[in-house]
């Protein structure tokens, strides 16, 4: 769907909408505010298009809201009277991933009712044509995170803390489109990894990545999918680099590898036997704020 344009219809201000998204340019989302409260909203959907339709509500995959309390129901119905069929009763307690639904009439009544007791943060429905929802790519992709990683909100992405001359893991994880038609082989995904250095990793499947930056402050990562139906995908985050410390101390005490000590100030919490003893990474000394020389003797 990207590319497509976007149209935003909140049901608190539309009683009824008619639209065709199987024409390829239109992507609908169907939006409730923020609540607390008894309330009640419908809207009366008319399809133009004679094909299938597909309501679909997936918080990850499209970035959207999900947050109707359990004692909340958004309702479908097939028809717009008394005698419409009722498609589908949801929430986020009860369907905490979203869920899917198959339209096949082109008349359809969206209820939301909340109690006294409700509050909640609305929701984002995704209605479009099945034909549409057949093209989109089965899989996306996340970080995975630790706590190496952080969202910077002034770029509006996630960062990955590393260091120079360091190698540094980079790791993806799946989002499926429709969690509940069964998740996609993964491994049958072609994905490419371009680290912003002019280097490249390229393989089915490939959802990790090691990878050393020797220069620079930070560079853009771009990770491309194609699945085998030619569906593709993309995600983009930063590696921002910082050089190797360097810290020294200056105590009588013995050091041993794989043995914490403290010291006034800080404690060493492990020497690594590849790496010189005044060459540290961040991730093996915490609070150290001595600065002098480590005597010759210490290197144990």
């Amino acid at each position: 769907m990207s590319g497509s344009a976007q149209t935003i219809i909140p049901i608190e201000n539309h009683s009824s909408y008619a639209f065709d998204s199987c024409d390829g340019t239109d992507n609908t989302v169907f939006t409730a505010s923020p609540y607390s409260g008894a309330t009640f909203q419908s809207i009366n959907i008319t399809l133009l298009s004679a094909w299938p339709y597909t309501v679909l509500v997936n918080p990850e995959y499209f970035d959207q809201e999900w947050d109707l309390d359990v004692n909340s129901e958004l309702r479908f119905y097939d028809g717009f009277g008394s005698d419409a069929n009722l498609l589908g009763t949801y929430n986020s307690t009860t369907h905490p991933d979203g869920f899917s639904l198959t339209i096949e009439s082109n008349f359809m009544r969206v209820e939301l009712e909340t109690s006294e007791e409700s509050t909640g943060n609305g929701f984002g429905v995704n209605i479009m044509c099945l034909e549409t929802f057949e093209l989109l790519p089965t899989i996306k992709f996340k970080p995975l995170l630790s706590e190496d990683w952080y969202f910077d909100d002034e770029i509006d992405m996630y960062v990955r803390r590393a260091c120079l001359e360091d190698n540094t893991n980079l790791a993806i994880e799946p989002i499926y489109l429709n969690q509940q038609s069964g998740n996609a082989n993964v491994d049958d995904v072609m994905i490419k990894w371009a680290m912003g250095d002019r280097t490249f990793k390229r393989d089915t499947g490939l959802t990790a990545v090691d990878h050393l930056y020797t220069t620079g402050s930070g560079y853009m990562v771009t990770v491309y999918s194609q699945e085998i139906s030619g569906a593709e995908s993309y995600l983009k985050f930063m590696v921002r680099n910082s050089p190797q410390p360097e810290m020294t101390v200056n105590s009588d005490q013995a050091f041993c590898l794989n043995t914490p000590v403290e010291l006034p100030g800080g404690m060493i919490v492990g020497i690594r036997p590849d790496r010189p003893l005044r060459k540290y990474g961040a991730f093996l000394l915490t609070r150290l704020k001595n600065d002098a020389h480590l005597p010759e003797r210490n290197r144990n």
